[in-house]
Parts: structure tokens; sequence; C-alpha cells
């Protein structure tokens, strides 16, 4: 194992100065499902529990917090224990399912078409918002700052680098009106999640940043931020995100119960309506891997 060290450290520096580290990080994420795949498959399923990973768009005590009812409704549904598992970084949900260490997992749209490509996860569920998601570029609201070329030379903060809300389809954007991040911005930050965006905006330690709307606007509801605090001066077009998924081994009779489960929740009813607004939801539509090939392509064509 010893001899192999010079070698990994050759082969880091490889893919980093290539690649740089999103690339270091796949290339470990596939080495270790290719050693794993020889592994028997795991048996929670049928001991009757569905182990959940949730990509860390927020602090996870917060989303932990927020998806207990949500859980609890989808165990009296499928007559299945629900057991969640928060990560501290995207990437470790991802390796999570690769890893088969989960059955289930609400991705972002970068991180499913990821383990969509490296390891056949079915697209399950989304929610209707997610079909047309868009993001949005906030400021301090007593900045002097409306638009987007406002920013030049100004301190910026993308979320995390696998988040298609705070980085990919942003980046995408600013391509098209030629503004590359890096040089058109003073300094470019990596916040890790949505909420600590809002939070470095708030604090004046950058002077605008890129997130979902939808954690911002949970933020106001819950009063982790006043509203009156941040501004929004530029929101994407819409594109395809957040998606629930399962391993390719799950059964089908199990993929229908939690479809199931999650389509027959109404807005009208007041019960399901405090679950979808756990959520973030107001309704929930089933969904391919065709509704991702947009995302896919756009991937491919900034080289992620």
């Amino acid at each position: 194992m010893k001899m192999l060290i010079p070698y990994v450290r050759a082969l880091k520096t490889l893919v980093f100065t290539r690649l740089g580290k999103i690339g270091w990080v796949i290339l470990c994420v596939g080495l270790s499902a290719s050693l794993t795949s020889c592994m028997p498959e795991p048996t929670n399923q049928s001991k009757g529990t569905i182990r959940v990973s949730i990509v860390p768009d927020q602090e996870p005590d917060i989303i932990r917090e927020r998806v207990k009812n949500f859980m609890a409704y989808l165990e009296k549904e499928t007559g299945y224990k629900f057991e969640v598992i928060v990560p501290t970084e995207y990437q470790q949900t991802l390796v999570m399912f690769l890893q088969k260490n989960v059955d289930m997992a609400w991705f972002g749209g970068y991180t499913f078409v990821k383990a969509s490509q490296m390891g056949n996860a079915v697209p399950l569920i989304s929610r209707a918002a997610d079909a047309e998601f868009k993001s949005v570029v906030i400021v301090r609201s007593d900045s002097p700052y409306t638009t987007l070329f406002d920013l030049k030379d100004k301190r910026f903060s993308f979320g995390s680098r696998l988040s298609t809300s705070a980085h990919l389809m942003p980046r995408a954007f600013f391509k098209r009106v030629q503004i590359e991040p890096e040089s058109f911005f003073s300094q470019v930050e990596y916040s890790g999640a949505h909420d600590k965006t809002v939070e470095w905006v708030n604090n004046g330690k950058i002077d605008a940043g890129v997130l979902n709307p939808l954690v911002l606007q949970s933020m106001h509801l819950d009063g982790r931020i006043d509203p009156t605090k941040i501004r929004v001066i530029w929101r994407s077009p819409s594109y395809q995100d957040y998606v629930w998924a399962v391993q390719p081994t799950m059964g089908e009779d199990l993929i229908n119960k939690i479809r199931d489960a999650f389509l027959k929740l109404s807005y009208s009813n007041e019960k399901d309506k405090q679950l979808l607004n756990d959520m973030s939801a107001h309704h929930y539509v089933p969904v391919g891997n065709a509704d991702f090939s947009v995302l896919s392509q756009i991937i491919d064509e900034l080289d992620m």
C-alpha cells in the first residue's frame, strides 16, 4: 500500500491541474464505486428500512427538522421505516449513493445527473417548481447594485461547487452574457450552502451571491433573515433541478408505493399542505431521465 502513495499523489496533481477539485472528487467517487461494486447489496430494504440521503443545501440540522414530519408520512404510507442521513458536503450524497450506502436520495440536478451516469440512479419524483427552477442573485438592500453588471470588480459567492442552482446554472447563464466569474468579480467564493450565502451577503463578507430562491423564502418565513435586509437583483431563466431518486435495485412495487405517497398529497388538504410547505412544495410530479437531458448537455458544455 505504501508503494502506491507516490502514484496516488502524482495522479491527484495531474487531475487537479487538468480538471480542478471537482475532477478529483468525481474520479475518487468513480474509483470508490468500482471498488465496492463487488460487495453484496444492502439488506436494509428487506429489513423494512429505507436509508435516505439529502443533499445539504442548508445546515444539516435545519434539513433534518424540515423533513422529519414528511418522513413520518412516508413511513405511514409505505409501511417502511425511513432513516435520514444528511451529510455535510454535496459530494458525500453522491458517494453514499454510488457506494449503495443509501437506498434513496434527494439530489440537486447536477448530482442527480452524475448519480445517473455513474450509478444508474432512477429518477422518481420532483416538486412541480423543480421543472421551472430559477437561481437568484442577491445583495444587501442598502447596496447600490441593481444589475449583474453593477457587480464588476465586487466580491461574489456561489454556493457548493456541486450545486445546480448556486453554481452550475448561474455559471452557464453568466457565460451567455460574457461574464467570466473569475475575471469579472474581484473575488469568487464558495459558501457551501444556500443559507450560508445569505448570511455572507447579510453580514457584508461578500457583496453579492447566487442561490436557490426557495431557501431564501424559507429563511424569510422562519425568521432567519429579515426580508427587508436582502434584495434580489437578477433571476435566471428556468431549468430542471431537484429530484428524488432511488437505487436501480429497488423493487417496482416499492417504487410505486413511494411515488404514490408523494402524488396523493393535495395542497387543498390542510394536513397535506403543512407537509408540502415543509418541503417548499405545492405538489409533486413524476419525472424521468429525459427531463434532465438539457441539464446534461449544459454540464458537458461547461466541461464539468
